[in-house]
Formats: C-alpha cells, sequence, structure tokens
C-alpha cells in the first residue's frame, strides 16, 4: 500500500506544480491497515505556499513553494532549489553527452580456398583480413574515428604470389549540426539502391583483390572525401568533393582475379579477335599506372513522397576501375565521365520495389577498326524486388539489370542482359544460416553461383562453407573465369 501512496502522492505534487489545483480543495486518501492520511490544502490564506502533509504516525511534511520544494521529517530534510541557475544547470546536463573513447579489432577474417578445375595450374587460395579501428567522441556535436587494415592474400601452384598490404580504412573527423553533418577525412561511400550492383555507385573506389567472392561493402576501400548531408523537412541533400584519385585495388598479374590473362590470351569483358589474340605472350607489357591528383564531384538528393523513396544524383570524376587498351601492350585508362540518374523504391503488399538508372557520357571503349576511344555514351539499369515467402524469416531478392553502349562496331557487347540476386534461409532455431547468390546472362551464357551455409549461433564469429562456381561465353565474366571455381571454408568475425 505504500508504493501506492507515494505514486498517488506524486502525481498529486504534479497537478500542483502545473497550476491543476485553482480552488480551495481537499484530498483525503486513508488506508485502513494503517493510519495514513495525504492531504492536499490551497486556500488563499496559504498565500503562495502549497502543502501535503503525509500522516503516519510521524510528522511529515512536503511543501512546494514558488521556488523550492522541501522535504521533512524527523530525520532529514531535503530541497531541491528551481531558480534559475538550477534550471540552466540541468538543460545543460541534459544537453550534453559525456566523452567516450574506444580502440579494438573492429573485424577479422580467415578463409581458404581450393580449386577444382584441372584446366589451370593453381591449387588454392587464401585470405587473412583484420582491421583495428578507434572511436573517439567529444561530445554531442563532434566524433572521430581512426581505422586501419591488413590484408594478406597467397596463391599457390603455378602461377603463385604471396601479398600482405597494410591500408588505411575510414579515418575522420565530423561534426553534427541541427540540421547537418560534415565529415572530413577518408570515407567509403556507396550510392544506390540496388544489391550488389547499384548503377548510381560510380565513385566509389573498387577493391578487385577477390573480384565478387565477397559482398559490396568488402569490395570497396576508403577515399579521402569532404562530405556534407543536410538535412531538411522534405528531404536530403548528400555531397561529397573527392580531391584525389584513388584508382581500384588490383589483385597481382599473377593473380587468377587480375582483369588480364596473358597466358591464355583473354581480357575480362572482351572477345578479343584472333589475330589480336595472338599477339599476346607471358612477356607482353602491362602498364597500370594512374592519375595520383585529380578530383571528383557528386550529390545526391533524397526524399519520400506519398511512401515512394526516391534520389536523384549527378556525379564527375574518373572511373576507379582501369580499362585496358592495347597498342602491342596493355595500357590503363582511367577516363572522366558524366553520370546523372536516379533511384526509387516502395512497398506494396509485402514487396519492396526498387528501380535505379543512370545516363552516363565518356566511357571508355575499343572500336574494330579505329581501335581505342574514351568518349561513347551509354546507360546502366536495373530493378528489382524483395520479399519474405509466406511471411517467413526466407529473404528472397531478385534483380534484373542491362548495361548499354550506344556506339556500333566495338569490341565489347553493346547490350549485356542479366538476372541476379540472394535468398537468405535461417534455420535450425536461427543457429545456422544458408545464403545462395547468384548472377546469370541473359542474353550470352554467364553463370555466376555461390552457395554458402555458415553457423552464426557463436556471437560475433561465423563459420561457413561456400563454393563459388563461374561459367560462360566468351567475352563474359563466367567464361573469363571458367577455370576458377572453387570451394572455400573460413572464419569471421564482426566485433
Amino acid at each position: 500500500m505504500k508504493k501506492y501512496r507515494l505514486f498517488t502522492a506524486g502525481l498529486v505534487v504534479g497537478c500542483m506544480v502545473s497550476g491543476a489545483l485553482a480552488a480551495e480543495e481537499m484530498i483525503v486518501i486513508e488506508d485502513e491497515d494503517e493510519a495514513e492520511e495525504i492531504i492536499v490544502v490551497d486556500d488563499e490564506s496559504a498565500g503562495d505556499e502549497e502543502v501535503i502533509v503525509i500522516d503516519e504516525g510521524e510528522s511529515e511534511e512536503i511543501a512546494i513553494e514558488s521556488d523550492e520544494i522541501s522535504i521533512e521529517s524527523d530525520e532529514e530534510q531535503i530541497t531541491l532549489e528551481s531558480d534559475d541557475t538550477a534550471e540552466s544547470d540541468m538543460e545543460m546536463l541534459a544537453s550534453s553527452e559525456p566523452q567516450t573513447f574506444s580502440i579494438g579489432i573492429d573485424n577479422a577474417w580467415l578463409e581458404y580456398s581450393a580449386l577444382v578445375d584441372d584446366n589451370q595450374g593453381v591449387d588454392s587460395l587464401s585470405y587473412g583480413h583484420v582491421a583495428i579501428k578507434a572511436e573517439w567522441k567529444p561530445g554531442n556535436a563532434w566524433e572521430g574515428q581512426l581505422e586501419a587494415r591488413i590484408d594478406g592474400y597467397s596463391q599457390d601452384g603455378n602461377p603463385s604470389w604471396h601479398d600482405v598490404d597494410l591500408d588505411y580504412g575510414d579515418n575522420w573527423i565530423r561534426y553534427r549540426g541541427e540540421n547537418s553533418r560534415i565529415t572530413v577525412g577518408t570515407q567509403t561511400i556507396i550510392w544506390g539502391r540496388i544489391d550488389e550492383i547499384p548503377p548510381s555507385d560510380r565513385l566509389s573506389t573498387i577493391d578487385g583483390n577477390r573480384l565478387n567472392l565477397d559482398d559490396l561493402q568488402d569490395r570497396r576501400r576508403s577515399r579521402p572525401t569532404l562530405r556534407a548531408e543536410i538535412f531538411g523537412d522534405d528531404g536530403k541533400l548528400d555531397l561529397i568533393y573527392m580531391p584525389t584519385f584513388r584508382e581500384a585495388e588490383l589483385a597481382d598479374v599473377d593473380s587468377i582475379w587480375y582483369p588480364i590473362d596473358r597466358a591464355r590470351k583473354k581480357v575480362l569483358g572482351i572477345e578479343l579477335p584472333q589475330a589480336v589474340a595472338n599477339t599476346i605472350t607471358a612477356n607482353t607489357v602491362i602498364i597500370d599506372d594512374a592519375p595520383d591528383s585529380d578530383h571528383a564531384v557528386g550529390l545526391r538528393y533524397s526524399s519520400n513522397y506519398n511512401g515512394i523513396e526516391y534520389a536523384l544524383t549527378a556525379q564527375h570524376g574518373r572511373q576507379t576501375m582501369p580499362y585496358f587498351s592495347y597498342n602491342g601492350a596493355f595500357t590503363a585508362q582511367y577516363p572522366r565521365f558524366t553520370a546523372v540518374g536516379g533511384d526509387l523504391a516502395f512497398e506494396n503488399e509485402g514487396i519492396t520495389w526498387r528501380f535505379e538508372a543512370v545516363y552516363l557520357n565518356d566511357l571508355p571503349a575499343t572500336h574494330t577498326v579505329t581501335g581505342y576511344t574514351d568518349d561513347v555514351e551509354g546507360a546502366n539499369w536495373a530493378a528489382g524486388m524483395e520479399f519474405y515467402p509466406g511471411d517467413q524469416d526466407i529473404r528472397v531478392n531478385l534483380q534484373v539489370a542491362g548495361n548499354h553502349l550506344f556506339e556500333d562496331n566495338l569490341l565489347e557487347r553493346e547490350n549485356v542482359y542479366n538476372l541476379n540476386g540472394s535468398v537468405e534461409i535461417p534455420f535450425g532455431e536461427e543457429a545456422w544460416k544458408a545464403n545462395i547468390r547468384f548472377f546469370t546472362g541473359l542474353d550470352k551464357k554467364d553463370i555466376y553461383f555461390n552457395p554458402e551455409i555458415a553457423f552464426v549461433d557463436w556471437e560475433p564469429h561465423e563459420l561457413y562453407l561456400e563454393a563459388h562456381y563461374y561459367d560462360g561465353d566468351e567475352g563474359t565474366l563466367g567464361g573469363f573465369h571458367e577455370d576458377h571455381s572453387l570451394i572455400s571454408a573460413g572464419w569471421r568475425a564482426s566485433f
């Protein structure tokens, strides 16, 4: 009963503070088990003082005045002042946050892969990764982050290669305003709404060391960037400026994931004429130098209209993945481009629909007669649907995409269509997870299939077993890597 009475007294105090008791009134709450009363008296003779009397056999009084709350008893007296200084101190404490600092391992990864095709000389691949992150938040307006990563690669067989790479991650300082967020430093920014292959993702630095074995976020590297995010009532404006150019991170020229295979006389994405292929030898020179200082800019405005999320984007910069022109030697080209486009998403009857497209100019290509050019126009688009069949935990994502070059007589495919997606299935009381990623060409044979099963009930650790299967025609991703199918086992953790 005592808890009930004190709670009731609190409600009465609140009413008096808010001026709810304007006239003379008395509230008496009696307890049959104990002699206790709560009496609220408000009359003109009391002046500015209102009194609650709790009678429990002892003298205990709560007095509320305009400038203080006083609680008196036989043993102690507590006074809470409510003058301007106290109110200011309370507001300051409510609006500030304590300073925090943390440092430790952010994520780690170990993987071993065995190649299953006897048509090539490589036996196995190994990969190790660890990222260390420090986070600092001195208050509610500022925060900072430092991140470094170490990656180790090993390829055993013929050819073999081994490398350990130390690189920076996302290192930035950020200011948060009332309607804005400013971030300066190295950052990983991926724009777009489509899974795995967003057409709007034009300025991020690609990590090609492991081709497409990993998820999209793990296939990108950090890049020096000034970013301003402005939040309004109707939407968000995202502005980025990249003062320097950072090209894609590629594997060693002897790696099976390098886009040129001199031994097999192949170039990723191009079906070479036989006369040209015959001029390629194991000693053909590859020049992959990139400009070290060139800026890029981009903007993206996103909003919501009647349940439809949409965004518009404009970008200008150099493509980070090199295009290799050939004239007796392979030379990496990083042409500048301009891209404009947009994306949208909405939900209808349990299905999330996504659409995204960009128009680009100054794309690189190779004419069958005149050779290399960097003034071709083109477009990339994709449409997808995500749903959970039967309202279960199974997630299905299906997408159709197209890439187009608006030019005739090219060595590249002028129109490329594909179907891709993923299926995630938790099972075993969510201790296990099965995941399938796939990609298949619609105009030419081009197959990538990636089933995986993972034990996830050892958080933050995961153990997994997966396969990567490639097959396809000449000039396709699956065709270029048709001898590189593999089975992998690994451990990964995010702390």
